[in-house]
């Protein structure tokens, strides 16, 4: 392919993915976020038609969308809190070193005693550990309950800007895909197909990702794609109740990037 060929391929994508509709959603007239879709989907849910460049939009839907009631852009709105003063927790693999105790392993990361004997029971179990006291140098066992913000001393992360930002896409679409399956009430099925456009919408856009090889094109794609899948699952957790961070995949730690960002 040639150099002309490939810009001309690359605008062709561009303009693909710029076009999109965007919209306020509400819920019972409060401004929850803003749904991107694809136009030829939205044409699919409504009414559209097209004008002197304007998008004039005939839509019969519930009022759980667009509501009538005022709101301000920055008003603070609840829909099913998260509970995110909780954080996330994972069980991970480790590989026993010769100093190590279970007790010191787990106070490392828990610091209230009744927590951290209850973890090491449960370590125990996981693992099939006889006697607590009495580890094998290179042993492999699981630790429980791992707190995320401890995960780096034991050699993992759910940081992303540690691992590859094709890990980070592909947890965020995991997460959609786990959790935005049905429409939790009648009043809500129109903002859940919404929501599920949008899914359907970039997962399409993902799949043309896989397949390209330019690379210019491919990057370009890549940070499109991690920002619009980074709103829906702000939209998605919004609607669920389902909190992100709990799906979470984690990584080992890149030590090249950890040092790289400590710079």
């Amino acid at each position: 392919m040639t150099d002309v060929e490939k810009e001309k391929k690359r605008e062709e994508y561009k303009n693909k993915y710029r076009n999109t509709l965007a919209f306020q959603v509400r819920n019972n007239g409060h401004l929850i976020g803003e749904v991107k879709v694809k136009k030829r989907n939205f044409i699919k849910f409504a009414g559209v038609s097209l004008a002197a460049g304007a998008a004039i939009v005939v839509i019969s839907i519930a009022s759980s969308i667009i509501g009538t009631k005022e709101t301000e852009p920055n008003e603070p709105v609840i829909v099913n809190p998260i509970g995110k003063d909780e954080e996330a927790r994972y069980n991970i693999p480790y590989t026993i070193k010769p100093t190590d105790t279970i007790s010191d392993i787990v106070f490392s990361y828990e610091s209230d005693t009744n927590k951290a004997y209850d973890i090491i029971d449960r370590i125990a179990d996981a693992s099939d550990i006889k006697n607590v006291n009495t580890l094998r140098d290179g042993a492999e066992v699981t630790l429980v309950d791992v707190p995320a913000s401890k995960l780096e001393q034991f050699g993992y992360t759910v940081d992303y800007s540690l691992v590859d930002p094709e890990d980070e896409l592909k947890d965020r679409k995991s997460y959609v895909d786990k959790v935005l399956v049905v429409s939790k009430t009648p009043e809500t099925q129109a903002e859940f197909e919404l929501l599920r456009d949008k899914k359907e919408s970039l997962a399409a856009q993902l799949r043309d990702y896989y397949g390209i090889d330019d690379a210019e094109l491919k990057d370009y794609l890549l940070d499109h794609l991690l920002e619009e899948y980074r709103e829906l699952c702000e939209q998605v957790e919004k609607y669920t109740g389902k909190d992100f961070d709990k799906y979470r995949t984690i990584y080992p730690l890149d030590e090249t990037l950890a040092e790289e960002k400590t710079k």
